[in-house]
């Protein structure tokens, strides 16, 4: 739970997931294993009503931490996430055209 009501693009959410590729999403369901797909894109293996910070890939399982709290008194709250690696692998895509 968020802890507060969140509008993001016109619609107000309470709830929030979060990826180890950098990104906040506001659906449930959404997809968890690796893509090399770019965004923006329809392909159903790229999360979707997302804020996508770096959009890379790494391994917090290996190392670091990915952390988050609720901060603030109504109507001024606010949630702060962390994606914290340190000794975790990080992935880098890259495109040869």
């Amino acid at each position: 739970n968020i802890g507060f009501n969140f509008c993001f693009f016109g619609t107000t959410y309470t709830q929030f997931y979060i990826g180890s590729n950098g990104w906040i999403s506001f659906s449930p369901a959404q997809p968890t294993t690796f893509s090399s797909q770019l965004i923006p894109t329809i392909n159903p293996l790229v999360p979707k009503n997302c804020i996508m910070g770096p959009w890379q890939d790494w391994h917090p399982g290996l190392g670091g931490q990915i952390r988050y709290q609720t901060s603030g008194v109504a109507p001024c709250r606010k949630l702060t996430e962390v994606f914290q690696s340190y000794q975790s692998d990080m992935y880098c895509i890259l495109a040869l055209i």
